[in-house]
């Protein structure tokens, strides 16, 4: 989830000093972790199976 943020927020500074290039790896980050934060969110809560069990 921190890794997603840290995309985020590396994007918003990417646009306020105009680097276009650091602003789309940022972007990039974030669009990629994003899903997978929110699936380990809900695996951790129940609500999703694992793909791997444990065991």
């Amino acid at each position: 989830m921190s890794a997603f943020l840290a995309g985020l927020v590396a994007a918003g500074v990417g646009l306020v000093e105009s680097h276009v290039h650091t602003t789309v790896r940022a972007l990039i980050v974030a669009s990629g972790l994003g899903p997978a934060a929110q699936r380990v969110r809900a695996e951790s809560r129940g609500r999703l199976e694992s793909r791997c069990p444990i065991g």
